[in-house]
């Protein structure tokens, strides 16, 4: 923790681990130092990726080697001639679906992790993704199809985890935030983008139907779950992204609060599933007992 003195005599205070100041402070000096450095070159995001993965593995207590694996980014030249190698139709649909959304991913037939953003979040999420790949069975990229909905969630919830144990500070959005978020996205619906923002108002609206759902089926009200997921792809890639970095916060959450063991999150890594809905419900009944950690990502913690 550090206080920072600024102009006027006002202080401010610093309270987030040393790699996120370092990440920071090394991103401003290069583009002050260098305007023309290219900061998504493969071999620096490689160089934070790998960085990422020993901090992990620390956190996590995982001892095997994690190598033979390869970064891309949306600048990698090779990556769609890679995956259009090995992958079917239907499986590459999926990664050009979670490319146009600016999702991180791995690849397990090519050992890759694509990063969409050089971020510091993506990095991480990019990260565990490839921990999570080379620790797991987790052998076959998903298929972009509705079936395939939990899957999706399952592996959302794991790179968000893995993102916060590298940055604690981020936060995902709430039931409160995607409310405003809606309100706010209908106001420009006569935008270029009208069609983008469609698809997140109803993404947004899915989650809040399928949290409220929830919280009916765990308090014994509804006898099932249910899942109104809508047809289009990107709607329900985008309610994954957003339902898996929910509960991958909270998740983060009730684990630093000692109320979920490491070994029980080293299970959730290491064994695939063959209900994905069924293990997203057994998390889903480990965390919901307990408070969420904020009401809204916008409240400074």
């Amino acid at each position: 923790m550090d206080i920072i003195k600024f102009d006027s005599g006002d202080f401010g205070l610093v309270s987030v681990p040393p790699w996120v100041k370092w990440y920071t402070l090394l991103t401003h000096y290069e583009m002050q130092m260098d305007k023309d450095l290219d900061l998504e070159s493969e071999l620096s995001v490689t160089d934070e990726v790998n960085r990422f993965i020993s901090i992990l593995k620390q956190d996590l207590k995982v001892e095997l080697s994690i190598d033979n694996h390869t970064v891309y980014t949306p600048s990698s030249q090779d990556f769609f001639v890679k995956i259009g190698e090995v992958l079917t139709e239907k499986q590459k649909k999926w990664v050009h679906m979670s490319v146009k959304l600016g999702l991180s991913f791995y690849v397990p037939e090519i050992s890759g992790v694509f990063i969409s953003k050089t971020s510091l979040n993506h990095t991480a999420e990019g990260a565990l993704a490839l921990l999570h790949g080379q620790i797991s069975k987790y052998n076959k990229t998903p298929i972009l199809a509705r079936s395939e909905f939990y899957q999706y969630v399952w592996l959302q919830v794991l790179y968000y985890f893995g993102s916060k144990l590298i940055n604690p500070k981020r936060k995902a959005d709430t039931l409160s935030d995607l409310s405003r978020q809606i309100t706010e996205s209908k106001r420009k619906k006569f935008s270029n983008d009208a069609q983008s923002l469609d698809n997140q108002i109803k993404a947004s609206q899915f989650v809040i139907s399928q949290k409220i759902n929830e919280a009916l089926f765990l308090s014994g009200i509804e006898n099932k779950m249910h899942t109104g997921l809508a047809d289009n792809p990107e709607i329900y890639l985008l309610s994954s992204a957003l339902l898996g970095a929910m509960v991958g916060d909270k998740l983060y959450f009730v684990y630093r609060k000692g109320k979920i063991k490491l070994d029980k999150i080293f299970e959730y890594m290491v064994s695939p599933s063959s209900d994905w809905g069924k293990s997203y419900l057994e998390v889903i009944k480990l965390i919901e007992p307990y408070r969420d950690p904020f009401l809204s990502k916008k409240l400074k913690i």
